[in-house]
């Protein structure tokens, strides 16, 4: 490991900074912490700037070590410190109180939960970028007493115009002396009327006071974290990935994609060689007034259906839970951590969303970074079977019925439970039998009104909850040879669409 590149901050990197960041790096072998310890110490004494008459601290407080339960944490504060300075327009701010049931209190309490979450979140895809050490930090953040753009649809490069304007005329720069701008927009950002934008940046223009500035949209879902950290992966010099493997740097964003928590080694170089050929790395110098921001996962990303509402702007809008779209299971495990799929609003649609780095994913487990990994908690180990882990999908849409769970098993019967399961476990289960081979009885609606001895000789795993106890006689008409099919499943209205967005050009 290489030792800690400590500055002449000294107050600030060994204050707050790296108790924001304590656990970076974790060490479980014993023999590798005693090993660890020892090398920093030995690079934090050499590294030290001399005394400067000032008060010193502990050698544990500048090397940031905590001991928690046996184990030894150790935070490397990041050779490139990116400080960025946040706005928010009223049309993001719209957008929560919407969602707040008009609750503007309670929309600016969710939104610095929010916010803080994003912004953590953003740093972690930084901090694992390949062969270089660098973070994003917090500079500010500010939401915008009226809205600068003017929507519903905003021209990307012109929107990002007047943000380089505002900053300009509020003298932004002068004051916070960040490293990036970035404008997060309710609005709908079009590139010649085409709405497949989700962002636009200046190219490798960090530390440059008039350019270095971003526009992202701003949806309240897990999406706002990919579109800006891909905005602001140009800003410090990354051109898009040359391949289609949909990373950070990819030119197109999918929720399902299982590369999108990293960069490439080829957008790691780019923007390497960017701040490297910079007069002067801006990003070598931090205020102490910037930190990075640890936060956990706020209550309404926890929700798939909360989430879906958000994505789709729309209040009627919720997670389906048909295994039609995750694979023929049901909803669970790491599928539902790359992507979940919502009803959109439009006839016989619905649109894939992302999910949130921290959510339930089966018992006792959480999504981390596409995987369903352990993370027992109390709230993980409540979910009762993993194949009920979201409960029943809010409304089902099949053959012409709309309406509840509930209602879908009073018009088609419970046998409805054995091909819809998955959207209407939590009711089907109320019905279930202990019989594994007749767990919601009868697989027809033709074995009601038929007498056992006309159909069980046949027929008995189909009218499974008829023919139990039958026992065959030999001088039974027709000695029940009367062939009874399974219904087929009435038709799913739905249709799974993976929608596929240009990130801005």
């Amino acid at each position: 490991m290489q030792g800690l590149t400590i500055k002449r901050e000294t107050e600030f990197v060994f204050g707050r900074k790296c108790l924001a960041t304590l656990t970076v790096f974790r060490r479980s072998n014993n023999q590798d912490k005693h090993t660890e310890f020892t090398e920093a110490t030995r690079h934090i004494s050499t590294d030290l700037p001399p005394s400067s008459g000032q008060a010193t601290m502990s050698l544990l407080s500048l090397g940031c070590f905590l001991a928690v339960a046996g184990q030894v944490y150790m935070a490397a504060v990041p050779e490139n410190q990116v400080e960025v300075y946040f706005v928010m327009d009223q049309a993001v701010v719209r957008k929560y109180i919407a969602d707040s049931d008009g609750d503007k209190a309670a929309a600016l309490a969710t939104i610095e939960k929010d916010t803080d979450y994003f912004i953590s979140e953003i740093n972690k895809l930084f901090e694992k970028i390949p062969n270089f050490s660098i973070g994003i930090m917090k500079r500010g953040f500010q939401i915008l007493d009226e809205d600068i753009l003017q929507g519903p649809e905003v021209q990307r490069d012109v929107g990002l115009k007047i943000f380089d304007e505002w900053r300009e005329k509020q003298g932004l720069y002068n004051k916070f002396k960040y490293d990036v701008a970035v404008l997060w927009t309710g609005f709908q950002l079009v590139r010649g009327g085409n709405p497949a934008t989700a962002g636009y940046a200046n190219v490798g223009k960090a530390c440059d006071s008039a350019l270095s500035s971003l526009i992202a949209e701003f949806d309240l879902t897990y999406n706002t974290v990919v579109v800006t950290a891909h905005e602001i992966g140009h800003c410090l010099g990354s051109n898009h990935d040359s391949d289609s493997l949909r990373r950070v740097m990819g030119a197109e964003a999918y929720a399902g994609s299982e590369n999108r928590w990293s960069f490439s080694t080829e957008s790691a170089a780019g923007i390497q060689s960017n701040i490297g050929s910079l007069a002067t790395n801006c990003l070598l110098e931090t205020s102490p007034e910037s930190k990075y921001v640890e936060a956990t996962l706020p209550k309404d990303l926890t929700d798939p259906d909360h989430i879906c509402r958000r994505a789709e702007n729309n209040k009627d809008s919720y997670m389906i839970k048909s295994q039609t779209y995750y694979e023929m299971q049901p909803p669970h495990g790491d599928l539902v951590c790359r992507a979940i799929f919502c009803y959109n609003g439009e006839p016989d649609s619905s649109e894939a969303a992302y999910a949130s780095d921290g959510m339930i994913c089966a018992k006792n487990k959480r999504c981390k970074e596409g995987l369903c990994i352990d993370a027992p908690d109390a709230e993980s180990e409540a979910v009762a079977d993993n194949e009920c882990v979201f409960k029943d999908q809010a409304h089902v849409d099949i053959a012409g019925f709309t309406g509840t769970c509930g209602k879908l098993i009073s018009k088609f019967g419970k046998r409805v439970c054995y091909y819809y399961k998955s959207m209407c476990c939590e009711t089907c289960n109320a019905y279930a039998s202990d019989d594994p081979d007749c767990k919601f009885g009868d697989k027809s609606g033709k074995c009601a009104g038929k007498e056992q001895w006309s159909v069980c000789g046949g027929s008995a795993a189909t009218c499974c909850e008829l023919c139990k106890g039958y026992q065959g006689k030999r001088s039974a008409p027709g000695n029940g040879t009367q062939a009874v099919q399974p219904d087929q499943p009435p038709a799913s209205n739905m249709a799974k669409q993976e929608k596929v967005i240009p990130l801005d050009d």
